[in-house]
């Protein structure tokens, strides 16, 4: 039951027009044709074509109650076939959103029921080196942070190289080549800092060191005292209990 109708089996509806004009549906909430009550237009644009299957970009516009157009809800470009929400630019991005609405997230994803190995984001790259994750502020050269398939943090100032890093060095290690400040506590293995605050705890060891270290020294406390093992062999107390 329609007012009009286009039979999928036999027939196409089809709205055409030179490359200088839009191709527009217009959808509205009165069976009038009073602009005021437009609300929305799904468009083939004016975008000039040319070679490599430009122009004619796709457009999902929406207007206010006034029949006012607000922006482009969502955009195709035909050429490439990106995706864009809230502007009409693909944004050299496959899929890409722009908002200005104060709070709106640019993507959210909550499931409806337990997702078990799902993921609100998932990424699968064909190296350890791909990119999953760029964050930059406007006009910056560089990524501020990126995160690689294989885990690996980078972070920077924007315009020279990102400079520090975080990653796995191996089974149960995790590894950075720069430094690390820590601004409140230090703890290894323990929940007790007695109070204090900009201080580094430890627990007892689980295992005391038997073999001695190559090229350095271990430092580790034993029923409450803190203690060396040098490369030597040699136990050294360096604080007591």
């Amino acid at each position: 039951m329609a007012d009009f109708s286009v039979r999928a089996a036999s027939g196409v509806l089809r709205v055409g027009g030179p490359n200088q004009f839009n191709k527009d549906i217009v959808l509205s909430n009165e069976s009038n044709r009073k602009s005021v009550y437009e609300r929305w237009r799904i468009r083939a644009n004016n975008t000039a074509e040319s070679s490599g299957s430009e122009g004619t970009d796709f457009e999902l516009r929406h207007y206010n109650d006034n029949g006012v157009y607000i922006n482009t809800a969502m955009f195709v470009k035909r050429s490439t076939g990106n995706v864009a929400f809230g502007t009409v630019s693909s944004l050299s991005a496959r899929v890409a959103a722009t908002w200005s609405l104060n709070g709106n997230h640019g993507f959210y994803a909550k499931p409806g029921v337990d997702v078990g190995n799902g993921a609100s984001f998932a990424s699968s790259l064909t190296s350890v080196s791909g990119r999953v994750l760029d964050i930059r502020v406007d006009n910056d050269a560089n990524a501020r942070m990126a995160i690689f398939s294989d885990g690996k943090h980078e972070w920077g100032d924007g315009v020279t190289g990102r400079d520090t890093n975080l990653y796995r060095g191996g089974a149960d290690v995790l590894k950075t080549d720069d430094t690390l400040h820590i601004s409140a506590n230090l703890r290894i293995n323990t929940a007790v800092t007695g109070g204090g605050v900009g201080v580094m705890a430890m627990a007892n060891a689980s295992v005391v060191p038997a073999s001695n270290p190559t090229a350095g020294g271990v430092l580790y406390v034993e029923a409450g005292a803190l203690k060396y093992r040098g490369a030597s062999g040699t136990v050294s107390i360096v604080a007591a209990a």
